[in-house]
């Protein structure tokens, strides 16, 4: 792609025109996360429109730029564009160089024109026939096709300068980082959580991460295997960081064990994670509890399980993935690069303990008094003051806080 020709990348926003009073707060959002993801780049340069957003490359392949972008939750799509003076002629002209750069001769195209510009002394109409007629007289072997063409000649005229292309490309689409507030995402080393992760990001929730170990049933391997499959959510996160809450959970899975029915045993584990999250979250001022359910999936996931195990919850829990196929999970984890790593066999404690028969329909009652066969209250409550708090950099550095420090 020719650097001296393609001198901009404009940034369309999509959902976010459709938000009014708020719309600045939620594309100042998107923008501050494009210019963190890109401050390697030192030349780069940018340039705010409302609703257009331009970003000069000033030398800079962008080539190298576009795998940024493309993980930056809010932007629709964008283009590398060319930016010439709104006349005719260095428009006509300008069309007429990016076909013989591109290489379209003896394709069929069309033109397109956004006339934004509504002092320009043309209407998108007559633009778009004056470059058509200028192009199939100065360009050999162009043959039009208005409805299937090879490619399309984007005329976008502006108060700043008119700017042309011929690809575009598709974001990660959703709302901006942070835009909807903090989430706990209950991570295990599994499929599912991560991608309830990355669909979590899209739509705009900033996130923090709880993991709960039962070494020595759980293995340092699947800790690593944690810290990893968080390391391809955070190029996604504005400052690309991610704070992992390690719960140490072996003396209470061994108690409920020991002194629970065997089939109550996952309904009961699971009402201890979501206990001791809801603690983790309160105090990370997170609004919600997220995690990778999906309906019907397990045990644990048919609504009978759900209704009692969320029941001592009391902030929002919130399932991504609640209504969909694991073959659609699975195309996401793909997509996102989690699923090798989700695939590796070390096992978590949710699947370590796992029952011959598992309870699909609990009944609360009984989950309640099973529970207090044992003090699970001071477990719960030492489990939480002797969290271990990793974080996660884009760059593969790891720190590792006390709880006191953080919590």
């Amino acid at each position: 792609m020719n650097q001296n020709l393609y001198d901009h990348i404009l940034i369309r926003y999509g959902e976010l025109s459709l938000k009014k009073s708020n719309r600045k707060q939620f594309t100042q959002k998107v923008n501050d996360h494009i210019k963190g993801s890109l401050r390697k780049f030192k030349e780069l340069s940018f340039e705010n429109r409302g609703m257009r957003y331009y970003i000069h490359l000033n030398g800079v392949n962008p080539n190298d730029v576009i795998p940024y972008l493309e993980k930056i939750p809010g932007i629709f799509s964008f283009s590398v564009v060319a930016r010439t003076n709104s006349n005719m002629d260095d428009i006509k002209e300008l069309a007429k160089q990016i076909i013989l750069e591109e290489n379209y001769l003896g394709k069929t195209f069309k033109v397109e024109t956004n006339r934004g510009d509504k002092t320009f002394p043309y209407s998108s109409i007559e633009i778009t026939k004056m470059v058509s007629g200028y192009l199939f007289k100065n360009v050999e072997g162009l043959k039009a096709d208005v409805h299937n063409p090879d490619f399309t000649v984007n005329i976008d005229v502006r108060d700043e300068g008119t700017f042309i292309f011929t690809k575009i490309i598709y974001g990660m689409g959703g709302l901006p980082y942070g835009s909807l507030g903090k989430g706990l995402l209950m991570i295990s080393g599994g499929i599912d959580s991560v991608v309830a992760g990355y669909l979590s990001i899209k739509k705009g929730m900033e996130i923090e991460t709880v993991h709960y170990a039962s070494p020595p049933y759980t293995s340092d391997n699947a800790l690593q295997k944690v810290v990893d499959l968080l390391e391809t959510l955070a190029p996604y996160v504005n400052g690309g960081k991610i704070k992992l809450y390690v719960v140490p959970f072996t003396e209470i899975q061994d108690n409920i064990y020991k002194h629970c029915r065997n089939d109550y045993c996952i309904t009961i584990m699971r009402r201890m994670m979501y206990r001791i999250g809801e603690k983790i979250a309160r105090r990370r001022k997170c609004l919600a509890i997220l995690n990778g359910e999906s309906v019907g999936q397990v045990a644990s996931q048919t609504l009978e399980s759900i209704n009692v195990i969320e029941n001592v919850a009391t902030m929002p829990v919130i399932r991504p993935l609640a209504m969909f196929d694991k073959k659609d999970i699975i195309d996401i984890a793909v997509k996102i690069k989690s699923f090798d790593i989700s695939i590796r066999p070390y096992e978590d404690c949710c699947t370590v303990f796992v029952p011959k028969h598992p309870q699909i329909k609990p009944n609360l009652n009984v989950s309640i008094e099973e529970e207090n066969k044992f003090n699970y209250e001071e477990m719960i409550e030492e489990a939480v003051n002797n969290v271990q708090v990793i974080e996660i950099d884009i760059n593969k550095h790891y720190s590792v806080f006390e709880e006191s420090d953080i919590l």
